[in-house]
């Protein structure tokens, strides 16, 4: 069944593959996803086939119905039956009643509810625990380590006015999560309580069943659902940060042709981020090939050093690998644990002195390799670095295209939230990824394919408007360097220098207007279009305009109108419009 767009009353909302997306009154988004997940040991989720499926729609209501499959190595292992409906008088319901066909064992199995972050921020909500008991709090402004509401089984807020949104949950204990930790821009509602111990093996015949109620109260105060899609950038002239540093990722090989070496030099990159696993072999060959690719693309060498327990001895030999030449050339190097959750203080208490001795000229960080979620909770002392750092991606917890584009406003929110950690020091950000690189959750001796990190649409022109929206968002927050995507391959700027992405050449248009600061600029409608105002050094803006649909798109500046056919991006230097590509 095609994604459907259904509006009843007051409200509207989006169907698409089982599930109900983006529920709003007018611009209002009062939710923004409820689904279902089943995620193994490792933090994967199930993929699942529906069937029987069925639909009635009417302007007073809908009903859905389906049977879901989830199918793990070609075996069916969980089937559920999935109820959603909703009426005009602003209320909808997703019921799930599940049953185990295998034994599976899972990290959660149950309904996930997607707050949307606009809409919520610094809101006042009232919790209902389970004993009946009720409490409020706010949704969190800054993004919070761990979840900021436990025990819930209704939660209400305010929409507008006398409006309200409430939700029931029944079948399990819930709670929230702020998932801006993973770069989504969402809280996140869902059972069971992590509190809980987990993994579960669920054994056959096991039966999870589930129900969300969503009702808003007095809906007649929101505006209409049926509203036209009036799109309008707004550019905030008292708003402005330096435009950040833009690097590049060492891929861990280099094969550049004299052609391609052109193609990467042209990009200007301020620096080549080279990971460096201390306790894995073949480690020496890797700095040594990513330290020569650096001086190809006359890119300063960026050293990220990941070190496990032994970090002394792992420290020495790194140390006495290279040549005087090799040293004096590296002008960043950061330091991560190999363990996510191990103690920085220690490393730094281990290395710092000397790393900062033996490399004067060079900035010193440290920080993370997975998401700011290890950067938010394991804190340390950050007097002892220049700057602190952390990767990003958008695809954490899933990987369609409407997720990818939604979650570009939570990068601003981890920058800033990163600056009010370290206080005074820089951020950096990187690398930053259209896929997850490596799976941190996965548990020892779980096998990765070895093409983990790659994504199709790597090639594709959303791609290249999602890495532009992604430094506006970086810069807005404060990034003081961004290392985007890696310089060459499936995770890169082109495959080769006859087959370049269109990624290549959006960044190209960017950097050649040498911007010295980038302008905050904000979109009544940041799913469909972003917006990206930047300043060069004579003073001259320039408006980079992304539709991230493949639908035509009118947008609103000031007194202008531009029009953007299907994921195009144009540049709109003072008031002339020129088409980048389409």
């Amino acid at each position: 069944m095609a994604d459907q767009l259904i509006h009843f009353g007051k409200l509207s909302l989006v169907y698409e593959n089982g599930f109900v997306r983006y529920i709003r009154a007018g611009e209002i988004e009062i939710v923004r996803m409820i689904y279902f997940a089943l995620r193994d040991s490792n933090w994967i989720t199930a993929e699942f086939v529906r069937s029987d499926e069925r639909m009635s729609v009417t302007h007073k209501g809908f009903d859905v119905s389906y049977t879901a499959t989830n199918i793990v190595d070609s075996k069916a292992v969980f089937r559920w039956h999935v109820k959603i409906s909703g009426n005009d008088s602003g209320e909808i319901e997703f019921s799930v009643d599940g049953e185990a066909l295998a034994s599976y064992t899972r990290n959660r199995a149950g309904i996930c509810v997607l707050h949307p972050i606009r809409d919520t921020r610094d809101k006042v909500v009232k919790i209902v625990r389970p004993d009946g008991s009720v409490y409020e709090s706010k949704f969190p402004s800054v993004i919070e380590p761990h979840q900021p509401f436990f025990d819930i089984t209704k939660m209400t807020w305010q929409l507008r006015g006398d409006s309200w949104a409430e939700i029931q949950f029944e079948g399990d204990v819930f709670e929230t999560e702020d998932q801006r930790n993973w770069s989504d821009t969402s809280f996140k509602t869902y059972s069971t309580p992590l509190a809980i111990p987990y993994p579960v093996t669920l054994k056959p015949g096991d039966r999870v069943s589930q129900k969300v109620r969503l009702k808003v109260i007095n809906p007649e105060g929101l505006p209409s659902s049926d509203f036209s899609e009036d799109i309008e950038v707004v550019i905030d002239e008292s708003s402005s940060k330096p435009f950040p540093k833009i690097g590049v990722d060492f891929p861990g090989y280099t094969d550049l042709t004299r052609e391609e070496i052109d193609l990467l030099k042209a990009l200007t990159f301020d620096h080549l981020r080279i990971e460096v696993v201390l306790s894995s072999p073949g480690w020496k060959e890797q700095l040594k090939a990513g330290l020569e690719e650096a001086k190809l693309i006359s890119a300063d060498p960026f050293v990220h050093l990941i070190l496990s327990d032994n970090v002394e001895s792992e420290w020495k030999e790194f140390v006495g690998a290279l040549s005087t030449g090799d040293a004096g050339s590296i002008k960043k190097l950061a330091l991560s644990p190999l363990d996510r959750k191990a103690n920085v203080d220690d490393l730094l208490l281990a290395v710092s002195m000397s790393a900062q001795s033996l490399f004067p000229k060079a900035t010193f960080g440290a920080g993370f390799t997975s998401y700011f979620t290890e950067l938010n909770r394991n804190r340390f002392d950050y007097s002892k670095v220049d700057f602190v750092i952390y990767s990003l991606n958008p695809q954490v917890h899933a990987t369609d295209s409407h997720t990818i584009i939604e979650n570009l406003p939570a990068q601003k929110d981890a920058v800033e939230s990163a600056h009010l950690l370290a206080t005074g020091k820089k951020v950096d950000v990187g690398p930053v990824s259209i896929k997850p690189r490596f799976n941190p959750d996965a548990k020892s001796g779980t096998k990765e394919n070895s093409t983990y990190r790659f994504d199709a649409r790597q090639s594709t022109t959303m791609v290249a408007g999602w890495a532009l929206a992604s430094i506006k968002y970086l810069s807005e927050g404060g990034a003081d360097s961004i290392t985007l995507f890696e310089s060459h391959g499936m995770a890169g700027y082109f495959l080769n220098h006859q087959r370049i992405f269109p990624v290549y050449n959006a960044l190209l248009s960017l950097v050649k207007l040498n911007p010295v600061r980038v302008i905050t600029s904000v979109c009544n409608e940041p799913l469909v279009v972003s917006s990206l105002v930047i300043e060069t050094e004579n003073s001259k803006r320039h408006l980079f305009l992304i539709n991230h649909t493949d639908s035509k798109k009118t947008v609103s500046v000031g007194d202008d109108l531009h029009t953007l056919a299907d994921h195009e991006l144009k540049i709109i230097p003072q008031v002339k419009v020129i088409p980048l590509y389409k």
